[in-house]
């Protein structure tokens, strides 16, 4: 007769537990593996076929996704009954793709212009990110240089530019702006930044009584860009060594009917006065002034604190300080013809401005010419023309130093 151990029994039953277990395990695995899919492929960029890395892929309706590598590839295992992956970068257009029966997705991204970093100018027909200069900038456009009715462009950027230092030479109308870009750098030297009109350097001298700033019209001024890190002297050698001032006039666009804009403006300047009693003379009242109250020995004040009118006194008569000052009155007048096609494109402009000054007979006359064409005679052939008449003629007060 046989007899059992029951050690050996509890063995069987212990192992036959353990394989049933990992055998559920394997099972569970196998159908969570049948339920997911491996899809791959690479994302690249629309303008030079470049892999774009850091490109987040979500599968639609979940929070599963995954990165793209330094290359642009990605390898994602997508659930069975999912069919559409999302393509998100930033700066470029969201992208969602059929990814149904396929194992490969490759995408191509396009940038969205829209979302772009600001643009500027750094120099003739060179156009870059902002955020992927090495130095500091700012970027003043036409409506913010003209909200201000000036006869000069340089005064309307006070205010608007950190770091940027504007005075005048003189308070005449038409008088000189001195420009100075964080603090002055030379005790001797001029401290002045260089001035690129569409990639020309620009003679800005205003060491004399006008300024040659006033010669461009603020009307004509499509940006204004201003350079204040040392390293934009790189663009322009020792001059810009106090920064530069980019000016990028107003252009033609192509495929666009001509188009007629006029603007008027009109502008008031008033010196404040504080009101004053200027009706009643100073009485005796104090002894001070009792040793020059008579004339021709004849007593002139009563003995109050208040004397007789002043128009009856007799004496050399006298014009008030206030009659020098008039209301001052500014008129501006523009006129622009735009347009073009995918050959040409053209910005032709005129402007007259008319600035009678709060001290007559002063003031400032300007009458400018702009025109700005552009042709294009071949796919590696372009041909463009920046022309700027300006005429002023300045009323001025004579000045001079005294020692």
């Amino acid at each position: 007769m046989a007899v059992l151990n029951p050690i050996n029994n509890l063995n069987h039953q212990f192992m036959r537990k353990i394989l049933m277990f990992f055998a559920v395990i394997l099972a569970t695995a196998s159908a969570a593996l049948a339920q997911t899919r491996p899809v791959q492929g690479t994302v690249t960029n629309a303008e030079d076929g470049s892999g774009v890395p850091g490109v987040m892929i979500q599968v639609k309706g979940t929070t599963l996704g995954v990165m793209t590598d330094s290359d642009g590839k990605y390898t994602l295992n997508v659930p069975a009954g999912s069919t559409t992956l999302i393509f998100s970068f930033v700066g470029m257009k969201r992208v969602e793709v059929d990814i149904a029966g396929r194992s490969t997705v490759d995408v191509v991204m396009e940038s969205d212009t829209q979302v772009m970093d600001e643009i500027v100018v750094t120099a003739l027909g060179i156009r870059t990110e902002k955020k992927a200069l090495g130095y500091s900038t700012s970027e003043v456009k036409s409506d913010e240089l003209t909200a201000t009715r000036t006869n000069s462009f340089a005064t309307a950027l006070s205010g608007k530019v950190a770091g940027l230092s504007i005075s005048t030479t003189s308070s005449q109308a038409g008088s000189g702006t001195r420009i100075v870009l964080r603090g002055g750098s030379s005790i001797t030297g001029s401290n002045q930044p260089l001035f690129v009109v569409n990639g020309v350097p620009f003679d800005a001298d205003n060491s004399g009584s006008s300024s040659g700033l006033a010669d461009i019209d603020p009307n004509a001024i499509e940006s204004l860009s201003v350079l204040k890190g040392a390293a934009a002297s790189a663009l322009y050698g020792s001059r810009a060594a106090n920064g530069v001032i980019l000016i990028t006039l107003k252009s033609g666009t192509a495929d666009q009917k001509p188009v007629v804009n006029f603007k008027h403006t009109s502008s008031f300047d008033k010196i404040y006065e504080i009101p004053l009693q200027k009706t009643w003379a100073q009485g005796n009242y104090s002894v001070a002034a009792q040793d020059w109250v008579y004339i021709d020995g004849d007593t002139q004040f009563t003995s109050t604190s208040w004397g007789p009118r002043i128009s009856e006194l007799p004496g050399v008569e006298y014009y008030d300080r206030w009659q020098v000052f008039r209301t001052g009155y500014t008129m501006d007048n523009t006129i622009s013809v735009t347009g073009g096609t995918d050959m040409a494109q053209y910005f032709v402009s005129y402007s007259n401005t008319n600035n009678d000054g709060v001290v007559g007979p002063l003031g400032f006359k300007r009458n400018s010419i702009n025109a700005n064409t552009t042709f294009k005679f071949t796919p590696r052939l372009t041909v463009s023309s920046n022309a700027m008449y300006s005429n002023q003629d300045i009323d001025r007060m004579e000045e001079g130093n005294a020692n």
